[in-house]
């Protein structure tokens, strides 16, 4: 049975990623934290499949949380789902040792895509954001 552990400070925003992680993965236990603190409390407390958190979260961001998480959880796949869609906050999160990055604004089946791919070892960067950044670099001036 997977162990799923999600954050975000919006109750509506918790509700919907537990259903589709429940449409998913449907007899999985799902775990909700509304702020960074409460999101590293529960982390230290079980044995998780993966973690799924926001970035703008009160108490403690979800980047220091992710930091934090990893001096204890070194190895549990980290996916944060963010409403930032600039490069700045998806290099931050890596930086900070998550193990992939969606925006809120793609759809269902890329948050499934994503889940599993760093369920897999596997990094998930967002092909739009890869796209972006590779043709800011080709149109760069030299």
């Amino acid at each position: 049975m997977q162990k799923i552990l999600i954050a975000d400070d919006h109750e509506v925003m918790r509700h919907g990623l537990v259903q589709i992680l429940q449409e998913e993965y449907p007899l999985a236990q799902i775990e909700e934290a509304s702020n960074g603190l409460e999101l590293v409390s529960l982390a230290k407390k079980a044995d998780w499949t993966f973690i799924i958190t926001d970035i703008s979260m009160p108490l403690l961001n979800g980047l220091d949380a992710l930091t934090q998480i990893r001096k204890f959880l070194p190895d549990i796949p980290i996916l944060v789902l963010s409403m930032h869609s600039d490069e700045h906050y998806c290099s931050a999160a890596f930086k900070a040792g998550a193990s992939g990055y969606v925006t809120k604004s793609m759809a269902q089946n890329e948050l499934i895509k994503a889940v599993n791919k760093i369920m897999s070892g596997k990094m998930y960067i967002p092909e739009a954001l890869v796209i972006k950044n590779h043709s800011q670099v080709r149109n760069s001036p030299t």
